[in-house]
Parts: C-alpha cells; sequence; structure tokens
C-alpha cells in the first residue's frame, strides 16, 4: 500500500458478514471464535497466518463487541477463543504493517486501541461509588462482562486451559487467573 494510495474502508458489517470471527450466544454466555480466512485481507498483498489480524479483523471483533455490550445485555461472559486449534493470534500481520504507509499504521494502531477500549469498558465496573445514589435511574450501567480466553488443544479439541485477563496491552494480555477446565 503506497503511502500517497487513498483507501476508502466500509466499517459497516454485522454476524452474517463476519470472515473471520464466529459469534455465538448461550444465554448469559457468548463465544467469539476467531478464524482468521488467510486469503482474507483488507489491502491484496499479504496473507493472514496464524490468525494474525488487520484493520478487516479488527472491524468485525470492534462490531462483535458493540452488538454483546448493547443488544445482548443478557450476556455476562463472553468466551474467546481459536478456531485454529493450538494458535490463538499471532498478532498484527507483519506484512501488512511492512507495505503500509505511516498514517495507514497510526489509523489500524488508534482502530485496534478502540476496540481493545470497548473490552475495557464492558468489563469495567460501569458506575463509580458517588454515582451509587443514581444506579437505579441506569440500569444498563450495572452490567459487568468478563472476557475469557479459552485455548483448545489440537488433538482433542477441548479446552485444555482457561484464563481471565486484564485487556490492557494486546488482544488479551497480562493473565490474572489461571486453571484448568473440565
Amino acid at each position: 500500500m503506497a503511502e500517497t494510495a487513498r483507501m476508502t474502508v466500509d466499517f459497516r458489517t454485522e454476524p452474517a458478514r463476519y470472515r473471520h470471527w464466529k459469534l455465538a450466544l448461550d444465554g448469559r454466555v457468548a463465544t467469539l471464535a476467531m478464524d482468521v480466512r488467510e486469503d482474507g485481507g483488507l489491502v491484496p498483498g499479504y496473507e493472514l497466518k496464524l490468525n494474525s489480524y488487520d484493520l478487516g479483523v479488527d472491524i468485525e471483533l470492534y462490531d462483535a463487541v458493540q452488538r454483546l455490550r448493547f443488544e445482548h445485555p443478557e450476556v455476562r461472559a463472553v468466551v474467546v477463543t481459536s478456531g485454529k486449534g493450538k494458535v490463538f493470534c499471532a498478532g498484527a500481520n507483519i506484512r501488512m504493517l511492512a507495505a503500509s504507509g505511516h498514517p495507514w499504521k497510526v489509523y489500524f494502531c488508534k482502530s485496534t486501541t478502540e476496540t481493545r477500549n470497548g473490552m475495557e469498558d464492558a468489563s469495567a465496573d460501569a458506575v463509580p461509588p458517588l454515582d451509587r445514589a443514581l444506579w437505579h435511574r441506569h440500569p444498563r450501567r450495572h452490567r459487568r462482562v468478563v472476557f475469557v480466553e479459552a485455548l483448545p488443544t489440537t488433538a482433542t479439541g477441548k479446552v485444555r486451559r482457561v484464563e481471565l485477563r486484564a485487556m490492557a496491552a494486546g488482544l488479551l494480555s497480562e493473565p490474572i487467573q489461571g486453571g484448568a477446565a473440565q
């Protein structure tokens, strides 16, 4: 992607149009499975190997997080997992970044930060202690969604580990609590 090239990015999407994420709802639990199509890059010239991501993958994740926050108030936990066996996510696609101009890289970083902020907002305590007297007026602000990462094994496809994580730096980073899943 040349520095001077202009590109229009369409941010409109919905779960039926997702190419890289699978969203499933089961009562109070939602599952977001990352299964990035290698040939599904937003811009030609790179493959999205090992569940690496580009802006197109992030646009879908942002949409899913916002839909869970505002269209599905019953959801209290989101299991984020991989559709690729042992690998969860290789991170940002290096070839995409290498071919991108500085403005695209800046926008990509801003976009992914906004997506993570949405996850943190959904996970945060919604009302600070000083506002507790107003809780009855803002019932949606009390909802807290916990994002959980489930890492499957390749041999069985069963979950081998579940970790609650803080969404500080990467997609899911900074383990808080871990344990074996049954």
